[in-house]
């Protein structure tokens, strides 16, 4: 079963009501402690509304998440200092699962999730 199938299910059994929201997932990397992810540059339109559930496998091939709600309006504020592709169809992130920047974006002027990360 893929990571995306994991948080799939994850999701339909801690939060059944945001399993109709956009979701994106990755597992995690221990040898670098992060996240990676790749987002589309719409995600910086102002008709984007809504929020997108982000979810982080806690540990390699667990099937346990730490869950981000972010409003799309918080892609929008911080597109400056986001890493877009020179393309400028994507934008990459690399969330950090160290302590010492617990969920910041370790490729941006210091985009900082934590602020959306979601309790049980």
């Amino acid at each position: 079963m893929t990571v995306r199938q994991q948080a799939i299910e994850w999701i339909r059994s801690h939060n059944p009501s945001e399993a109709s929201n956009p979701l994106r997932t990755s597992r995690f990397y221990p040898e670098k402690e992060i996240w990676f992810f790749t987002f589309p540059s719409a995600f910086f339109d102002d008709g984007k509304e809504g929020h997108l559930n982000i979810l982080c496998q806690k540990q390699a091939n667990t099937n346990d998440f730490y869950y981000l709600k972010v409003p799309f309006s918080f892609f929008r504020e911080n597109h400056d200092k986001l890493n877009v592709r020179a393309s400028g169809e994507n934008f990459d992130l690399h969330i950090s699962g160290k302590k010492r920047n617990w969920l910041v974006d370790e490729r941006s002027d210091d985009v900082n999730f934590a602020v959306f990360e979601q309790q049980r």
